[in-house]
């Protein structure tokens, strides 16, 4: 579920984008409102996908979909230029994410801090097992 909330922030960061373009420097209100609205959603799934995967990863992801969309869709429907070494770029772009994925997408994966479990963490899984908290003295 991770991979999909982050591929969707992704999504949305490429509908911010174009909205934030046709927003003609944030002066026509609908949008403004549009590229608010579909940033504030991108965070936000963006900040699900983290929960259980790795900061570098989820967000390597995060900014290549939307890199990769906003390329894509600005060359396709807004008639930017799409020369073949940009295109070539955006290939290297997604083996580097798959390469990101495939080398490690769970923040437990390095055994050097496994616990039990597999996990550095405890069963905690943002991380936060063993904290507790204190009292202030009287």
């Amino acid at each position: 579920m991770a991979w999909f909330f982050v591929v969707s922030a992704g999504l949305l960061e490429v509908v911010w984008a174009l909205a934030l373009k046709a927003s003609d420097g944030l002066t026509k209100p609908v949008p403004l409102l549009v590229t608010m609205l579909a940033l504030a959603g991108s965070l936000g799934l963006l900040a699900l996908g983290m929960r259980e995967l790795t900061v570098g990863t989820a967000y390597a992801v995060f900014v290549g979909v939307g890199v990769a969309g906003a390329v894509l869709v600005g060359g396709l429907v807004m008639g930017e230029a799409l020369p073949p070494a940009r295109l070539g770029f955006l290939v290297l772009l997604l083996v580097s994410l798959v390469g990101l994925k495939v080398t490690g997408d769970s923040p437990y994966s390095d055994e050097r801090n496994a616990g039990e479990g597999g996990r550095s963490h405890g069963d905690d899984p943002r991380g936060r097992a063993g904290v507790e908290a204190v009292e202030p003295p009287t």
